[in-house]
């Protein structure tokens, strides 16, 4: 987990990264994490949001922890995610 500089948030890459090698998902290699324990090849651009795309889960209904770590949902546009980060995604549910 990294926090986001102000030019990445922003959805520019510095010079030295803007031609290197992708693989199909523009952001560089396949991102390998662990998401609730079982192995996940990340396709999107290092960001909470586009994992939780990936994965089918709705941001407003979930708690997210990234290497143990809680991260608040004020956090989650700034941190990026690192290869081999064990990712916990805890979802809401209602009932009574």
């Amino acid at each position: 987990m990294m926090v986001m500089k102000s030019w990445e948030a922003a959805g520019l890459l510095p010079l030295s990264r803007q031609n290197r090698t992708t693989n199909d998902n523009g952001y560089g290699k396949i991102m390998k994490l662990v998401v609730n324990g079982e192995p996940h090849n990340h396709r999107g651009n290092r960001t909470i949001a586009s994992l939780l795309d990936e994965v089918g889960a709705d941001p407003k209904r979930v708690a997210i922890l990234i290497n143990d770590e809680v991260i608040s949902s004020i956090k989650r546009d700034v941190v990026i995610l690192s290869e081999g980060d064990n990712v916990e995604v805890l979802t809401f549910v209602g009932g009574g």
